[in-house]
């Protein structure tokens, strides 16, 4: 009976699945008729990247095969960036990402990533954690795989005003 073979590798996991009830998380053969065309959808778990199905006409996320087929399955591990914004403030990322409260971002290990956190009108950066810890209101970093939690501090912006009390002069009387 024709089948439909779907190969996993690399270090990261995910699903590959089909409208038809395909649901694979490692290597499996599903029997199929002859010619049927079949959807088929990589869905990465939460630490790695986007899942590519490549072979039989296939050559990223999602494609649409014939059985019989042989589709390989590549997921990669991910660098995860949680970032977190405690105060009045957000985090902005190098390509375009805005944080407030709280998010993750997902990227490829050996990347770099700049992060700028902003202060709200009325206050400043207080701090980060982790790896940004010694940095100003920029930092750089390379991504490592696995999980980063960052976190931007603000703090109210606090403005002291020096007083002078003025007296009338002892006229010596």
């Amino acid at each position: 009976q024709p089948k439909l073979s779907l190969r996993f590798g690399g270090d990261g996991g995910g699903t590959v699945t089909s409208g038809s009830g395909l649901a694979c998380s490692s290597t499996c053969e599903v029997s199929g008729i002859e010619g049927e065309l079949v959807e088929l959808h990589s869905t990465p778990d939460e630490s790695s990247l986007p899942g590519q199905l490549l072979g039989s006409g296939c050559n990223g996320p999602s494609c649409t095969v014939r059985v019989p087929s042989v589709v390989d399955v590549r997921f990669d591990p991910a660098a995860v960036i949680r970032l977190r914004v405690e105060g009045m403030g957000e985090i902005r990322g190098d390509a375009g990402s805005l944080c407030n409260n709280s998010c993750s971002l997902k990227r490829r290990p050996g990347e770099m990533l700049q992060l700028e956190a902003i202060p709200a009108q009325r206050w400043v950066l207080d701090s980060w954690t982790e790896r940004c810890a010694d940095a100003g209101s920029l930092c750089s970093l390379s991504l490592e795989p696995g999980t980063t939690e960052i976190v931007a501090r603000f703090r109210p912006l606090v403005i002291s005003v020096a007083t002078m009390t003025v007296g009338a002069a002892d006229s010596g009387t």
